[in-house]
């Protein structure tokens, strides 16, 4: 099955978000953007603010979705929290970021993977 990269980075936050939920996290907002970064899933885990980055990938020509959060990816998102922290004033919540995998290589089943804390934030 072929997909377009907005239909299947569509396809994998969607069933990003419906994994999260049935884990117990509560989405604050999605596709949070600055100029120079973006934030896919920001959400609550218990008293933890959740920066959910999800890769969705349908083969591994590029690479896992897991090695996609590289340095420069790492540096516009850390600089997009820094302004939603700011925006909403929320400096002192402890903050953790999160990747989320979704795989649509057979194209029938789709497999949905949560790394928590998968980036340290020194």
């Amino acid at each position: 099955m072929f997909f377009t990269r907005k239909q299947k980075g569509d396809l994998g936050e969607q069933a990003a978000v419906h994994e999260l939920k049935r884990m117990g996290y509560k989405i604050l907002e999605r596709n949070f953007r600055v100029r120079n970064g973006e934030l896919d899933i920001i959400a609550l885990d218990n008293d933890v603010l959740a920066i959910i980055e999800v890769k969705t990938r349908s083969n591994e020509i590029y690479g896992s979705a897991e090695e996609a959060v590289d340095s420069r990816k790492l540096n516009h998102m850390l600089n997009a929290i820094n302004i939603y922290l700011t925006k909403k004033n929320l400096h002192e919540m402890p903050v953790r970021i999160d990747v989320v995998t979704v795989d649509l290589a057979d194209g029938e089943n789709i497999r949905v993977e949560v790394i928590k804390n998968a980036v340290e934030l020194g």
